[in-house]
């Protein structure tokens, strides 16, 4: 699909969702990625922490979402820690503080 074709399937979901409006949108990019999901091995754990314990004292670093936590989860949650953390830049809500962080949201417990 075309930018412009996902931009008008996924709109009134948006709408629904209470994320966006469609006169909100300015524009649209789309970056297809090969390779999204992450990978885990033995070193996993300790890889992880490492980069996330940077980002976590890194001034204005907002880290959410499949690629952001090196985590899977399901799109659904993906999508509503990225709406926390649009909140979050414009200092309204936090990641942190508001999305739910229970080991069931996660495959990998």
């Amino acid at each position: 699909m075309s930018r412009e074709e996902l931009l008008r399937l996924t709109t009134p979901e948006a709408e629904h969702l209470e994320l966006f409006s469609a006169d909100m949108v300015v524009g649209v990019d789309l970056i297809r990625r090969a390779h999204a999901y992450p990978i885990y091995d033995l070193s996993y754990a300790r890889n992880t922490s490492m980069v996330l314990d940077a980002l976590e004292n890194t001034p204005d670093s907002v880290t959410c979402g499949r690629q952001g936590l090196f985590r899977y989860n399901n799109m659904d949650h993906s999508i509503e820690m990225g709406k926390f953390a649009a909140l979050e830049i414009l200092g309204e809500a936090s990641v942190k503080d508001h999305f739910n962080w229970d080991e069931n949201t996660w495959s990998d417990g």
